[in-house]
């Protein structure tokens, strides 16, 4: 019995040959799972939440069943509430509590839908017109060193932002304590600290 003696070209070949299938680097694209096309891949994370605007919020509350519902009373906005606020006044989602005739309802929105639910409180009673305030964006602006401080250079959220009873009012919790700031919802004089 014999042996061959192989020649090293052919042998490295033989080696590089099964390293690259190994390594994936020689694969059909038609069974990879890898997107098609050339370019660059977006890979940013989808759970981040959209932000929205209080506006975006209004807008989707106008086209609502709630407010097209033809021979029906029209809604009446008192309460706003936006969570998680950031620097720029925009929210992961906005509560409307809405007045349609006598019956409260909240209105939710948030950057993947909407939903109207029952409101079982009380709303209260004085109506926001939403032309006639600032858009939290423009109390925002108003405030930039305030602004600042709270979300911590833009690295943080404020926690909530209220309209309601004439007043926006918001809260931040930082370092296990509360701040909260009143303002005028139309000049966005402030009018206390607690």
């Amino acid at each position: 019995m014999g042996f061959r003696i192989v020649q090293p070209t052919a042998f490295l070949s033989v080696l590089m040959i099964l390293a690259l299938l190994c390594s994936g680097c020689i694969t059909s694209r038609e069974n990879s799972g890898s997107p098609q096309g050339e370019g660059i891949t977006d890979i940013t994370p989808r759970d981040e939440q959209e932000r929205i605007p209080l506006s975006g919020a209004l807008a989707a509350l106008e086209g609502s069943d709630l407010a097209r519902v033809q021979d029906s009373p029209p809604i009446h906005i008192h309460y706003i509430r936006g969570e998680s606020v950031d620097g720029n006044g925009t929210s992961q989602g906005w509560i409307i509590g809405v007045l349609k005739g006598n019956k409260p309802f909240y209105f939710v929105y948030t950057g993947s839908g909407q939903q109207i639910m029952d409101c079982n409180n009380d709303l209260p009673s004085q109506e926001i017109i939403p032309e006639k305030i600032l858009s939290p964006d423009a109390l925002f602006r108003q405030r930039p060193l305030l602004i600042q401080d709270l979300t911590d250079g833009g690295r943080r959220e404020i926690d909530s932002l209220e309209v309601r009873d004439g007043s926006y009012i918001m809260t931040s919790l930082s370092e296990g304590k509360v701040r909260v700031f009143y303002f005028d919802m139309i000049s966005g004089i402030e009018m206390k600290q607690e």
